[in-house]
């Protein structure tokens, strides 16, 4: 089944969070910028991804309020402090919000939106050319958002 639900589709990265510097995506949630302007993508029906640490990010703009989401292993106890629902998957789908893992599982993240959008035997061919063969789980929210 094909979806069009990534009519907009915003990839939010991470970095620097687990260092506990005020850089990278520390700085950004204290900036406040770019949280408000996912926020602001999100209500106008952007689809926000996230990438390792990049999850502050989408919890910064208020978007995990009441969902399960991810982020690097050694963020996990961070995102729980935001009282966020932390699961330890590579990828979380919930709905119009989906986030992923350490770097490494951004992989499984675009391959996973492949899927989502176009099916499952092009994501497949896509994971082939790649030779990536360790595509993990997918946990799909039972309450998505949006």
């Amino acid at each position: 089944m094909v979806s069009t639900a990534f009519s907009r589709l915003i990839v939010v990265p991470g970095g620097a969070w687990i260092s506990g510097a005020k850089t990278g995506v520390r700085l950004a949630v204290d900036e406040g910028i770019l949280p408000a302007y996912l926020r602001d993508q999100y209500e106008k029906h952007a689809t926000i991804a996230s990438v390792c640490t990049g999850t502050f990010l989408l919890a910064a703009a208020g978007l995990l309020d009441g969902i399960p989401a991810t982020t690097h292993h050694l963020a996990m106890d961070d995102l729980k402090a935001a009282g966020i629902e932390a699961v330890p998957s590579r990828v979380v789908d919930a709905g119009r919000v989906l986030t992923s893992g350490g770097i490494a599982s951004g992989l499984d993240l675009s391959l996973w939106i492949l899927e989502r959008t176009f099916g499952k035997d092009p994501s497949d061919h896509v994971a082939e050319i790649l030779e990536y063969d360790r595509r993990g789980g997918v946990l799909q929210a039972a309450s998505p958002k949006g």
